[in-house]
């Protein structure tokens, strides 16, 4: 009977164990990779930079819910590049940096986040 209860309890701490690296795995994974929304205004202050490949490169501020600014660059095709007073809805993650992005009107931004420009 005592081996039994040795091998249930070795069953559980095994089981706890794993469930813990589980639970630390998603949240780095989740932290690190999974993309959030922010929202920036392309102006006349934006910096841009052309290259020879045709693209350009915007240095921007990103505003998210907790109003704290982050610095990314998004490279465009000149084709697409953004006339000035453009708003942009970008999803960002720490890691892969912007992920996407889309032209949207002003006031699809959240008042909160508004405020920044």
């Amino acid at each position: 009977m005592d081996f039994q209860l040795d091998l249930s309890i070795k069953k559980m701490g095994t089981l706890v164990i794993l469930m813990l690296a589980i639970a630390f795995m998603l949240t780095w994974y989740q932290h690190n990779y999974v993309s959030a929304s922010y929202y920036t205004k392309i102006n006349n202050q934006t910096k841009q930079t052309e290259t020879k490949h045709k693209t350009v490169t915007y240095q921007l501020r990103l505003y998210g819910e907790d109003n704290q600014p982050i610095k990314a660059n998004l490279t465009v095709k000149q084709a697409q590049s953004f006339t000035p007073d453009t708003y942009l809805k970008v999803l960002y993650a720490p890691k892969k940096g912007i992920t996407h992005w889309e032209p949207i009107s002003k006031n699809q931004i959240p008042k909160i986040i508004y405020k920044n420009f």
